[in-house]
C-alpha cells in the first residue's frame, strides 16, 4: 500500500513519537491536562485503523478532547463556470450531495456543491471559508437536510457558528425544502438521533422559514413522523427543473 509509510509518519509526528509528538507538547508539556497521549496506527488484512487515546483526570476530559480535536474539512464539488457567482449550497447527507452534484452539472445553480456530513457540519463550519477561497469570494450559503428536528437544529447551529465567525449565514434552499414536503414519503422518526424531542423548536421552524408550510411541518413531527432528504434524490431531480428563484442569488427562497 502506497499509503502505509506516510500514515507511520504522520502517526509518529502527531502522536506516535510519544515524547517528541505533537499531542505531547500540546496537552502535557503546554497545558498539563493529561498524564499521558498518543496516537497509534492498526494494519489489518481488508482495512487500518488510526486512534488515539489520554489519561486525564475526568474534570480535564472536556478541556484534554477540545485541545485534541481536529475539524474534518468539508468536501465540495465545484459548479459549472456558468454557476460562478451563485450560492453554494451544503448537504446533509452523502447520497444527496452525490444526486445534487449531478443535477448542478446539467443546471448550474450552485457555484459549489458541499457534503456536511449531518452533525459534523456545526464543526467543521469554519472551512466553509477555505471553499470561499477556491472560489473567488464570500457567497450566499443555502443548506439542505432531512426534515425532522435533529435536521433543522444542525444547519440553525451551524448558522450561529457561521454567524460568529464572520461567514455568511447558513439559510435553508427553500427549493428543496418545497419539493420534499411535495414528494417525500413520512417515515417513522428515528429514536436515536432525534432524542427526546419530539417536535422542532421555535428556532428551528424560524430557521426553515417557510410560514405557509410551519402547521404542516408541526404536524408531521408531532406524529413522530420525518421526511428523509433522500426522499429528493436523483430520480426526483432529473424530472425537477430550478424555476427562476432557484437560479437567482435568493438560491431558491
Amino acid at each position: 500500500d502506497p499509503d502505509f509509510w506516510p500514515a507511520v509518519v504522520v502517526n509518529h509526528i502527531l502522536g506516535g513519537g510519544v515524547l517528541s509528538a505533537r499531542l505531547f507538547r500540546e496537552v502535557r508539556e503546554k497545558r498539563g491536562l493529561a498524564y499521558s497521549v498518543h496516537s497509534q496506527l492498526m494494519t489489518y488484512d481488508h482495512a487500518a485503523l488510526f486512534s488515539g487515546g489520554t489519561s486525564t483526570k475526568n474534570e480535564r476530559a472536556a478541556e484534554s478532547l477540545a485541545v485534541i480535536d481536529v475539524r474534518e474539512p468539508l468536501p465540495w464539488k465545484r459548479g459549472p463556470s456558468a454557476a460562478a457567482d451563485q450560492p453554494i449550497l451544503v448537504l446533509e447527507n452523502a447520497a444527496t450531495w452525490h444526486s445534487y452534484d449531478r443535477w448542478n452539472t446539467i443546471h448550474a445553480v450552485f457555484s459549489a456543491v458541499v457534503y456536511g456530513g449531518g452533525n459534523r457540519f456545526r464543526d467543521s463550519v469554519e472551512f466553509l471559508g477555505e471553499i470561499f477561497r477556491e472560489l473567488g469570494g464570500p457567497r450566499r450559503v443555502r443548506y439542505f437536510g432531512d426534515l425532522d428536528p435533529a435536521g433543522l437544529s444542525i444547519p440553525r447551529w451551524a448558522c450561529a457558528k457561521a454567524i460568529a465567525l464572520g461567514l455568511p449565514p447558513v439559510e435553508p434552499h427553500s427549493w428543496s425544502y418545497r419539493h420534499l414536503l411535495r414528494l417525500g414519503r413520512e417515515i417513522p422518526e428515528n429514536p436515536s438521533s432525534a432524542g427526546d424531542r419530539s417536535e422542532p423548536t421555535e428556532a428551528d421552524l424560524d430557521w426553515l422559514a417557510l410560514p405557509e408550510s410551519r402547521e404542516e411541518v408541526l404536524g408531521l413531527f408531532r406524529a413522530g413522523r420525518r421526511l428523509a432528504q433522500e426522499h429528493l434524490g436523483w430520480r426526483q431531480l432529473q424530472h425537477l427543473t430550478p424555476d427562476v428563484a432557484a437560479r437567482t442569488n435568493a438560491g431558491g427562497a
